[in-house]
C-alpha cells in the first residue's frame, strides 16, 4: 500500500527538510502573506503499465480526469472561491491518496469546502467517480470501465472507450465513444437534463430509450421502434444490435449519433 504525499525524499531528510518542501510543493514562500490555493500529489502504481483504478468519492467541487502516456496518478486540488457558511479555511486544501495493488482512492476536504480536481492518470485506467454539489465531472482520453455520478451538474466524457455507467440528477449527459467494449452492460440516466451520445461507426448496440418530456433524435443508420412489451421505450438496433444499453431521462432530449 502505498500513500501520496506529493513528496520523494531520502529518509536521512531531516524534519526541517521537510517543512521546507512542503511549503515548495504547496507554492508558498516564507514571509507570502495569503495562504495557498492548490496542492499536487503523486502517486505511483505497485503495478505501472497494467490497467488501474481511480476511486473518488467528493461531496463539494467538479472533478477533471485526463489520460496521458505516463505511469503517475498525479492529483491536483484548489480551493474554489469561499462560499457562504464555508468559514475560513486553512494554509491549503487537505489531499491524500492511498494506492493498493493499482486502485487508488483520493481523498480531500470537499465536505467543508468547495474543492476543485483536475487529476493525470495512465490512460488504461477504470473511473468510479462521484460528486454531490457545485462541480461538474469531465473525463478525456481514457480507457476502462467508467462509473460516474454527479448529483447536481452535468457529466463529459470525451474520446474515451470500453463501457460507461452514468448517472446524474439534474444536468447533462454527453459522451464520445472512441472505442465500447462489446458485451459490456451500459447505463446513462438524468433526471432533468439532455443525454447526447456519439458511437463508433461500426459498434453494435441494442438501445433502450425513453423520455417523459423531451424528444429522441437519432442517426438515420440507428433503426427505432416502440418496445412490442408495451411500455413507452423506444428500441433503437444499430447494426446488429448487441447487449442492451438503457438511456433515460425523464425532462430533456436524448441525441444518438
Amino acid at each position: 500500500m502505498r500513500y501520496g504525499t506529493g513528496l520523494a525524499m531520502s529518509s536521512a531528510c531531516c524534519k526541517t527538510a521537510v517543512c521546507i518542501v512542503l511549503s515548495i510543493s504547496c507554492g508558498v514562500t516564507w514571509g507570502q502573506s495569503s495562504p495557498p490555493a492548490k496542492k499536487t500529489i503523486s502517486i505511483h502504481l505497485s503495478q505501472p503499465g497494467q490497467s488501474g483504478r481511480l476511486r473518488i468519492h467528493h461531496y463539494k467541487g467538479s472533478i477533471t480526469v485526463n489520460g496521458y502516456d505516463g505511469s503517475l496518478v498525479m492529483v491536483t486540488a484548489a480551493y474554489r472561491e469561499r462560499g457562504a457558511g464555508e468559514g475560513e479555511r486553512k494554509p491549503g486544501p487537505e489531499l491524500s491518496a492511498v494506492e493498493r495493488n493499482n486502485e487508488v482512492t483520493v481523498y480531500s476536504d470537499s465536505e467543508r469546502y468547495t474543492v476543485d480536481l483536475d487529476i493525470l492518470v495512465p490512460r488504461n485506467m477504470d473511473l468510479h467517480l462521484q460528486t454531490y454539489d457545485n462541480g461538474v465531472i469531465e473525463v478525456a482520453n481514457v480507457q476502462g470501465e467508467l462509473e460516474i455520478n454527479n448529483t447536481n451538474g452535468p457529466v463529459t466524457l470525451i474520446n474515451v472507450s470500453g463501457a460507461a455507467v452514468v448517472s446524474t440528477v439534474d444536468g447533462n449527459i454527453l459522451v464520445k465513444f472512441a472505442g465500447v467494449t462489446a458485451g459490456a452492460p451500459m447505463a446513462f440516466t438524468s433526471i432533468t437534463g439532455d443525454i447526447d451520445l456519439t458511437f463508433p461507426e461500426h459498434v453494435d448496440m441494442l438501445l433502450k430509450m425513453n423520455t417523459d418530456y423531451g424528444d429522441i433524435f437519432h442517426d438515420t443508420r440507428l433503426t427505432v421502434a416502440p418496445d412490442k412489451s408495451g411500455t413507452s421505450m423506444k428500441i433503437g438496433v444499430l447494426n446488429r444490435g448487441g447487449t442492451e444499453t438503457l438511456i433515460k431521462t425523464l425532462n430533456g432530449n436524448i441525441y444518438i449519433r
